[in-house]
């Protein structure tokens, strides 16, 4: 039916309001009565016969006298109006005829107290979704229950329909399946819950934190909508795979003041967020000790800063707040009526002091205690996270370079050997002069330039999605550069009061005037680096020129390139045009341009934005790479193939290898999902432009001829995962790695079975021979100089080795995860190195050979290819 209007449903939605007052309402009647709204009025409760069916408990059926609704329960007006018009429309969900229906269920990915959550397609988009599908109700003896359900189902789709935030998952659609029961869609994260980071112990603190005011920001925007969430927990909260992080369940959230009021409550009717009869609802265990004891009234934000400290408390202590002494929920609920948890410090004797102060300040018992907001509890977060005074801790500038001095032991011993004796001797001279504020405040910017240093080497990738910690970081830096005159201005009094240097040597009359001289000069200079305007040298320039990139990069890759990501993923998802893609669903990848298909693989190609220019194709369909081109990412399919070798013993397998070695199997099928894989080893050029120093031995002695397309070596396994790290890449595992050399072969060598099938495609020892090794010494080419594989992949034999992400392990084929091939297994200290080098014979170059390596390893043969993970 077409939407009816404004008037018609409220006029419906007080029908239902007087029937739940205990009225005894001619549904008919009334309708008949209603002069030109009839028709709409007809539609609406025909609409809601149709979904009464699956929430036959909801009412009594229609009197036999009157054709009226009566119940001792029933829906109110604004939810009744609400399931009356989707009980009116065509249902757009089919389990058993996907063909026909817009939304297909795929998989289901979670259920809680409301409802199941599905991953399902929506075929009208070509895309996934998460799906959240309202329990069925069980029988007349759950009416209560099923009402307060429902209600709290459709409150939720009407508060996720009016918040837009980024930290607030949106909502797409809303309707009802084949069994009557409602839906609605939302996005669907690939991710993890913070209870499941949680259970696996997060990184660090700095993770947990960045994660927290995430959540933050999203809680002060539903705030100053009026919204409370009141269900605020770990599993409430999910952590997408780049650390966006999102609020989620919001069925329990309470809407006060700012909520837009329908004419229906004119008549005063209760509204979907509130409990019935004290009905407690929500998560003890996170709970506030005032929801906790059925206290009605507006919705208090405070009451979400609680459920944050708790979830905080949970993060430090290893266990949610009041558990696991209590096992169920009722003795929960018990133990927050009666006081408060055991306290955190000594739950968590070796966390921070200042989360400790946070958690306690945030789970005060009487809210009038707790933080005022949540924006005033996310400001002691950022505090605490850049080295700050954190003011549930303690306050001016005593307890600043304090709390810093604690946090970085190893750094103030490591200024000029003595800082922490200087910071002491300091404090106690600037109080005997009453110059203390000064003072501190020298040694409190000397932290804080320090830590900055620090967050600047940590801020990753150039990611609009790190835009916020980006601009948090430039306008603290940039507060600290503006003091550098005054910092200027204190070194050249101390030098003013110098005695004539001896021997160039600096001299002064007293031990207070040469600590300051040594922490004021390294201050200055630090200052002097951190303004410098040059990107490569510049703190501040350098993240001003990451934000500017990161910027640049979705532009190029999500706007400018959006119609060849249109072409090119509609191929893609084409099984006539693209058969070995199976029908692959891609999404446009951020920081990636579609480059078309390789001439001779035909897979689909796709230029890295950040690592360099876009290469063109030549007059042949093939690539033509230039000193400043960027990474190449060949898109590969996935599928199914043997990984390993067996040594064939006259007992082994058909596909037995003469040549295998210890290590190489036993020879397994592995399946491997599809992935983005390096086209070339990483350049030299490629590495040049990620601001880092060029390890490279090859290219300091190549003197007669560019280097800039030379593979990139001498460079360790950590420092190369963290380079790719900054460019949104890694390292492959083994699986992925023998996968892509193999290039959809079986074969020793991806070129044949046979040695000689590698003269003229493999940079390797001359000869090739098993039975004739020789000592010729060759060198590395170009990474495009030797033909590719299958997959358009070059020089993954021979040319350099290349780093694996995987820890060693005897056995490469146990222990897979699925999907990446990611080995789990104890970690030695050892990775393992794949494909042989310009060096190695033909046993060294076979597909199965690897290499362990301790990850300090910097050969002038060992290299670095890169893979991606598919953005879902």
């Amino acid at each position: 039916m077409p939407d009816p209007s404004e008037e018609a449903r409220t006029a419906f939605a007080r029908l239902f309001e007087r029937i739940d007052r205990g009225e005894a309402v001619d549904l008919e009647a009334e309708i008949a009565a209603a002069g030109p709204l009839a028709a709409e009025l007809r539609a609406l409760a025909a609409g809601w016969k149709r979904a009464e069916g699956a929430f036959a408990d909801l009412s009594d059926h229609a009197s036999a006298s009157g054709g009226g609704l009566h119940g001792d329960v029933a829906l109110d007006g604004e939810s009744a109006a609400v399931l009356a018009r989707l009980g009116g429309r065509e249902r757009s969900l089919s389990g058993s005829e996907p063909s026909s229906a817009r939304y297909e269920r795929l998989e289901l990915v979670a259920r809680g107290g409301m409802g199941e959550v599905w991953r399902v397609r929506d075929h009208d988009l070509g895309r996934e979704v998460a799906m959240k599908v309202i329990h069925a109700s069980s029988g007349p003896e759950t009416r209560r229950r099923a009402v307060s359900l429902l209600e709290r189902f459709l409150h939720e789709a009407r508060l996720l329909a009016r918040l837009d935030h980024p930290g607030i998952l949106p909502l797409h659609d809303v309707g009802l399946d084949d069994d009557g029961r409602v839906w609605f869609t939302l996005p669907l994260v690939r991710g993890d819950t913070l209870a499941d980071l949680l259970a696996r112990k997060p990184a660090s603190d700095a993770a947990l934190i960045e994660i927290l005011l995430r959540v933050c920001d999203a809680l002060a925007y539903a705030h100053a909508q009026g919204v409370v969430h009141r269900d605020l927990k770990p599993s409430n909260v999910l952590v997408g795979r780049y650390g966006e992080a999102y609020v989620v369940d919001w069925g329990l959230a309470r809407a006060g003041e700012r909520e837009p009021r329908s004419p229906t409550h004119a008549a005063g009717p209760r509204r979907a967020s509130e409990t019935r009869h004290g009905e407690v609802v929500g998560t003890p265990a996170y709970m506030p000790p005032e929801q906790a004891a059925g206290i009605q009234g507006e919705p208090d934000p405070r009451a979400d800063v609680y459920a944050l400290g708790a979830i905080l408390y949970h993060a430090l202590s290893g266990h949610a707040p009041y558990e696991p002494a209590a096992s169920t929920s009722r003795d929960v609920l018990s133990q927050v009526r009666q006081g408060p948890p055991e306290p955190i410090e000594r739950v968590a004797p070796h966390a921070p002091v200042e989360l400790v102060a946070i958690c306690a300040k945030a789970m005060q018992r009487d809210p009038g205690l707790r933080y005022a907001s949540v924006a005033a509890l996310a400001d002691d977060l950022r505090a605490h996270l850049a080295g700050r005074v954190v003011r549930a801790h303690r306050t001016g500038a005593l307890p600043e370079l304090v709390a810093w001095t604690r946090r970085n032991r190893a750094l103030a011993l490591a200024l000029s050997g003595v800082l922490a004796i200087f910071a002491i001797g300091l404090i106690a001279w600037s109080l005997q002069r009453t110059r203390t504020a000064r003072e501190v405040l020298r040694m409190a910017d000397v932290a804080r330039l320090s830590d900055l240093e620090e967050r600047a080497n940590r801020l990753g990738a150039a990611d609009t999605q790190r835009a916020a910690m980006f601009e948090q970081w430039l306008a603290e830096a940039e507060t600290l550069a503006g003091r550098r005159a005054w910092h200027e201005s204190s070194l050249a009094d101390v030098r003013e009061r110098a005695l004539p240097p001896v021997d160039g040597t600096p001299r002064f009359a007293s031990d207070e005037d040469r600590w300051r001289h040594e922490v004021l000069d390294g201050l200055v200079a630090g200052l002097a680096r951190l303004s410098e305007p040059d990107p490569a040298r510049g703190g501040i320039a350098r993240v001003r020129h990451l934000l500017a990139t990161a910027r640049e990069i979705e532009r190029a890759s999500l706007v400018d390139a959006l119609p060849a990501w249109r072409a090119t993923i509609a191929e893609i998802a084409d099984s006539s045009r693209s058969p070995q893609y199976d029908g692959l669903q891609l999404a446009p990848q951020r920081g990636l341009v579609p480059l078309g298909r390789d001439a001779d693989s035909g897979l689909q190609e796709f230029g890295h934005v950040a690592s360099g220019e876009l290469p063109r194709r030549d007059a042949s369909g093939r690539l033509a790479l230039a000193d400043g081109s960027g990474i190449v990412l060949v898109l590969l399919p996935g599928g199914r193939f043997r990984m390993g070798a067996t040594a064939a013993d006259g007992s082994g397998p058909a596909d037995a290898d003469p040549w295998a070695r210890a290590g190489e199997g036993p020879r397994r099928t592995v399946e491997i999902g599809p992935f983005f894989a390096a086209k070339h080893e990483l350049s030299r050029a490629q590495w040049e432009r990620t601001a880092r120093s060029d390890p490279s031995w090859h290219a300091r002695e190549q003197t007669t001829q560019s280097v800039a397309l030379l593979p990139l070596e001498s460079v360790d396994w950590t420092t190369a995962c963290q380079a790719l790290q900054d460019l949104g890449l890694t390292l492959p595992t083994e699986a992925q790695w023998e996968y892509a050399a193999r290039g959809g072969t079986s074969s020793r060598w991806w070129c044949g079975n046979e040695p000689g099938s590698l003269r003229g495609v493999v940079n390797g020892r001359a000869s090739l021979d098993p039975r004739r090794p020789d000592n010729a010494i060759g060198s590395v080419l170009p990474v495009d100089a030797r033909p590719a594989n299958g997959f358009g992949l070059h020089d993954v034999l021979g040319n350099v080795a290349e780093w694996t992400l995987d820890a060693w392990a005897e056995e490469p084929t146990q222990g897979l995860r699925a999907g990446d091939g990611l080995r789990a297994a104890p970690d030695p200290g050892l990775r393992t190195l794949r494909g042989g080098h310009y060096e190695s014979g033909a046993i060294e170059l076979r597909c199965a050979a690897r290499e362990s390596a301790q990850i300090e390893l910097r050969d002038r043969r060992v290299g670095i290819r890169a893979v991606r993970a598919i953005d879902r």
